[in-house]
């Protein structure tokens, strides 16, 4: 049976007129709305798998995001539904990319169905597409890595860029291949079926798998009845890193009439419309000094393009005026300050408890800090240069802290020297030394102080558990804990024992 027969008989009408139904639709309004967003969202994973890496990320998605269980069992009562919609308001952006958004406003305008509702039912289709082909690489004892298989070749749909799955790619893209425009034959048997026999539309999913080969060759465009046009990103250059020293503008071409959105770490910074010449313009106000990654994106096709940045420290605002006045007194940009950890001292010892670091470093530069090769998380120094960051309670013994950025680093030798039993039970305000929505380097460990006598954390990925301890507190109230827990998004809940309240909880992106 191939993957898309097995599909078929999975997502059945039955299983789509249900999801509908949960979501106060009949299945004749339904069904035609899943026509259009299963061959997408397939065409996506197949374009996602087509690397081993690609096949891999597919899979941890799959086990780590996606609650386990049949398609019967995941849809099978009111909170399994609520669970499978979770799950799938956190992967539809990040494996569809920000033009879902778009397909969300057209798909309810042509359908007249409520944007809410039609981003819901895709919400619900995406995690049991990949549920079910996880399920079927298991059942034919595929690796991970070899996932893609399953699409029936690796080939890519043509003019498509793949879409990548970290929202801080590892790898700068300085500028993609323009897609080409997919020749549309307006006799083709898909859009007389649609337009010449309209009853059927209830039941199209089921005359539409046998279509999905087409859309795996490069269809997926055509079945959505849009043509496809090139995102191109002409400025900032395409150099390694441009630097720029105020205002940020993105110009390019892309489809006439469609939105152009400039997102920095996931997060929307500024959008335009296309004009009717198919030229775009978007200012990104300035942004602070050091190394940015922006991603331009086109509601309406799935194409991606990255930048990267270097923001230079701005110079000061009478050297500006004085330029402006055509002033003989010219202005100069400050040197940058040095990379250091400057206190404590280098191979000093330390009371046990939390240690505060600090040192200096290039104006509003963003350090990733590690300490004996763990990562602590990240700090930015402020417009002088100064950083400083609070390291959660060490062990006692030798350690070495390093401050990096880019290519420098700067290394610390310490030694933490034994501390006392606190005294009864500890009343500091707890703190965390990691925010929510963080990206770290696994392994990393973080802490921070608290009351009483212990606190416990829970770590879950998406709705499944997979991790807790107990951490006591120290001599200076402080507790600490170090994770590996592979990447992807994972949840973290810190209570007081003994307490019913939730001190904190954070989710994290980890990486490698």
């Amino acid at each position: 049976m191939t993957l898309q027969e097995y599909l078929k008989e999975q997502l059945n009408l039955q299983v789509l007129g249900k999801l509908g139904t949960s979501l106060g639709l009949r299945a004749t309004r339904a069904v035609p709305i899943a026509d259009e967003v299963l061959p997408a969202q397939l065409d996506q994973l197949q374009q996602i798998a087509r690397t081993p890496e690609g096949s891999q990320q597919l899979w941890d998605l799959a086990q780590d995001r996606v609650p386990a269980g049949t398609v019967q069992q995941l849809i099978g009562t009111a909170e399994k539904l609520k669970t499978l919609q979770a799950a799938g308001a956190t992967l539809l952006p990040e494996v569809m990319g920000p033009s879902y958004i778009g397909e969300v406003s057209r798909l309810a305008a042509s359908s007249k169905i409520s944007e809410a509702q039609v981003r819901q039912l895709m919400e619900l289709l995406l995690p049991l597409l990949l549920s079910l082909i996880a399920g079927r690489a298991t059942a034919e004892k595929l690796r991970p890595e070899a996932l893609g298989t399953l699409f029936g070749g690796t080939a890519a749909v043509s003019g498509v860029a793949a879409a990548t799955l970290s929202s801080k790619p590892e790898v700068i893209v300085e500028q993609g291949t323009p897609v080409r425009e997919v020749p549309v034959t307006r006799t083709a048997p898909p859009v007389r079926l649609v337009q010449e026999e309209p009853k059927r539309r209830g039941f199209g999913w089921l005359w539409l798998l046998p279509l999905l080969l087409l859309v795996l060759l490069g269809g997926c465009f055509l079945l959505r009845g849009k043509g496809v046009a090139g995102l191109t990103l002409s400025s900032p250059q395409s150099a390694a890193r441009t630097t720029v020293g105020g205002p940020l503008t993105f110009t390019g071409t892309g489809r006439a009439g469609e939105t152009v959105t400039v997102s920095e770490n996931g997060a929307a910074v500024t959008s335009t419309k296309v004009d009717s010449t198919g030229q775009y313009s978007a200012t990104v106000p300035v942004p602070a000094t050091g190394a940015h990654t922006y991603t331009v994106s086109e509601t309406g096709t799935n194409m991606t393009l990255n930048r990267a940045v270097t923001v230079a420290a701005a110079t000061s605002a009478a050297a500006v005026a004085s330029d402006n006045a055509a002033s003989v007194t010219s202005s100069t940009t400050p040197a940058s300050t040095p990379l250091a950890i400057t206190a404590p001292t280098s191979d000093s010892t330390v009371q046990a408890g939390a240690l505060t670091l600090k040192g200096t470093g290039p104006a509003g530069t963003e350090l990733s800090l590690s300490e004996d090769g763990t990562s602590l998380g990240q700090v930015r120094t402020d417009a002088s240069g100064a950083w400083s960051f609070q390291v959660p309670s060490p062990a006692t013994g030798a350690h070495t802290y390093t401050a990096s950025a880019d290519s420098a680093s700067s290394d610390l030798k310490l030694t933490v020297a034994a501390g006392t039993a606190a005294a009864g039970t500890c009343s500091e305000t707890f703190s965390l030394s990691l925010k929510d929505g963080q990206t770290v380097k696994e392994p990393f460990r973080f802490g921070g102080v608290g009351s009483g006598k212990s606190y416990s954390v829970t770590v879950r990925r998406g709705e499944r558990k997979i991790g807790s301890k107990v951490l006591p507190l120290d001599s200076s109230c402080g507790y600490s804990y170090t994770s590996k827990p592979g990447i992807g998004r994972v949840t973290y809940t810190l209570k007081e024992n003994g307490q019913a309240a939730i001190a904190r909880t954070i989710t994290l992106n980890v990486r490698r």
